[in-house]
């Protein structure tokens, strides 16, 4: 099932509830996807926002709706990402891989699928107790096809 998780894990880090963050995660199979949008400029201000989803699907539906925003005249460069969380470590902090992301300056557009790379995969493989292989390929294969 589809689960908007952002407010839900907003509400457990405003909190502080480490072992809520936790459980949730193991709720959903030991791990949970995050896509972030941020846009920065020079005198280094950022903007941008977040999504959580335990929905594959619907986190590179997200990371679709990211990529299509056009970088912005105030902006200097955006930064999209899209990350595979497994651990909550003291007080929100993430721990996890990026996936996939895109960068945008004006000297050029750089994506990246973190799992294209043999030796990202297998990392990524050893700190994602709960994946397989096969569902790694998927992964892999849906960023491919939808996001580069």
């Amino acid at each position: 099932m589809k689960m908007d998780l952002t407010k839900k894990i907003n509400d457990l880090i405003k909190a502080k509830d480490a072992s809520g963050l936790m459980a949730l995660i193991k709720e959903h199979g030991g791990y949970i996807f995050k896509t972030e949008y941020l846009g920065f400029t020079s005198n280094h201000g950022l903007m941008g926002e977040y999504f959580y989803s335990n929905s594959f699907e619907e986190a590179v539906g997200k990371t679709k709706e990211y990529l299509s925003i056009p970088l912005q005249k105030k902006e200097d460069g955006l930064s999209i990402s899209l990350e595979l969380i497994t651990k909550f470590l003291n007080g929100g902090l993430e721990y996890g891989a990026n996936i996939f992301s895109k960068k945008q300056t004006g000297k050029g557009i750089t994506s990246t699928c973190n799992l294209s790379d043999c030796s990202n995969f297998e990392q990524i493989k050893r700190g994602t107790e709960t994946l397989s292989d096969d569902e790694l390929m998927l992964f892999k294969n849906c960023i491919e096809e939808n996001l580069m």
